[in-house]
């Protein structure tokens, strides 16, 4: 079931599960609550929620009273009138199958100045509606537009042109619906569909042609016979099998980011300098004591040659250690470098080709899910499986 809400300027339509045991709601065109649809002695009723009242009786229709009623019992093909004392505004609510019976009609309008819609017996198309005037609508053709031109003639109820109020004439185009008194008409420029959910309708101008709904007859298949024939051949399928179809699902790529530079504190030279600098004053000391005695003739050069040369060596030994040491040190911080920089690229390498056998495998599954104008073409033409 739907209910069609109409408030000041627009219409609104809420659809109605068909069996629900919880409770649900009437909404209006800001899709708030106005209303509520409940279960009582199992049947459906409508009931009032927050400020907004059902009431007896329409609020413009002039009378000073308001009866207010506490709920309603909810049917298809009715009309329901709301209001809230509060804000002042006013409802009314039409219910109507979901699915309505249409009836067809074909207009040639080069052989037909006007249609007058309304429930006396005299109008082109007769609907007999309580919520519509004795002349309600009349349609014209504006030869000047080569339009449409629809005029409500009892403004009292409002006429509403694709869920929006029209308060003066309009120019209906092909596609436009219209919309009074729980009536509603869809235009389709020579073709016109009106709403016939009771019987109701009917035509008195001969101009107008009625489309006629064909029926299937009734065929009695009890007399055939099930068997395993071959209705088809394989070549006049053009459908595809069913088959599974991969959906794409959203990846996140986490990158971590490089690890830190390990920073060495170096050794501080006077560390470095201050023991060689001691070792070589001793060995300098050693080598001009042996050198004195060499001179004042104390000891032969034999004799002093061990001390001399310890001195020496310990002397070179003291300006290259340091050297060597810094060398060495800065090869193994560079090595170390190198190696950290190369781990990081090829984790890099690796998430780049998780990246991109990730697009592949999400374009495939794109073209395998949507075919190209070409591949339908070939299917339809070629019977292609």
């Amino acid at each position: 079931m739907r209910v069609i809400v109409e408030s000041d300027n627009v219409i609104s339509v809420s659809s109605l599960p068909a069996n629900s045991s919880e409770n649900c709601w009437v909404l209006d065109n800001k899709s708030n609550k106005i209303l509520s649809i409940d279960k009582k002695d199992n049947k459906t009723v409508l009931k009032n929620y927050g400020d907004v009242k059902l009431s007896a009786n329409s609020v413009t229709d002039g009378l000073n009273t308001i009866v207010y009623r506490e709920y309603d019992f909810l049917v298809e093909n009715k009309i329901y009138y709301a209001h809230n004392p509060v804000t002042k505004e006013k409802y009314t609510l039409y219910t109507l199958p979901d699915y309505e019976n249409y009836e067809k009609y074909v207009i040639n309008w080069s052989n037909i100045d006007s249609l007058v819609f309304g429930s006396d017996g005299d109008c082109d198309i007769i609907i007999k509606n309580l919520n519509l005037a004795k002349q309600q609508l009349n349609l014209s053709y504006d030869k000047a537009n080569d339009a449409i031109l629809v005029t409500n003639m009892y403004p009292d109820n409002r006429l509403f042109i694709n869920n929006v109020l029209c308060k003066s004439q309009y120019h209906i185009q092909p596609g436009d619906s219209i919309f009074i008194g729980g009536l509603t008409i869809y235009f389709f420029g020579s073709i016109m569909l009106i709403s016939n959910n009771t019987n109701n309708v009917s035509v008195r101008n001969e101009k107008i042609r009625v489309i006629i709904q064909k029926e299937n007859p009734e065929v009695d298949y009890t007399k055939y016979i099930d068997r395993d024939v071959l209705l088809f051949e394989k070549t006049n399928y053009y459908q595809r099998p069913p088959r599974f179809k991969r959906e794409i699902e959203k990846k996140t790529f986490n990158i971590d980011p490089p690890t830190q530079k390990e920073d060495q504190e170096e050794t501080p030279l006077m560390f470095t300098v201050a023991p060689m600098l001691t070792m070589g004053l001793m060995s300098m000391m050693t080598g001009v004591t042996a050198f004195q005695k060499l001179v004042t003739g104390e000891s032969e050069l034999i004799d002093q040659f061990p001390a001399i040369l310890t001195a020496v060596c310990m002397l070179i030994v003291m300006m290259i250690f340091p050297l060597i040491q810094k060398s060495y040190n800065n090869k193994k911080k560079k090595a170390k470098e190198a190696k950290r920089i190369k781990k990081y690229r090829e984790y890099i390498n690796k998430k780049n080709q998780a990246i991109n056998e990730e697009i592949v495998y999400q374009k495939t599954v794109l073209e395998e899910n949507n075919l190209s104008i070409d591949e339908v073409r070939d299917i339809i033409f070629n019977k292609s499986r």
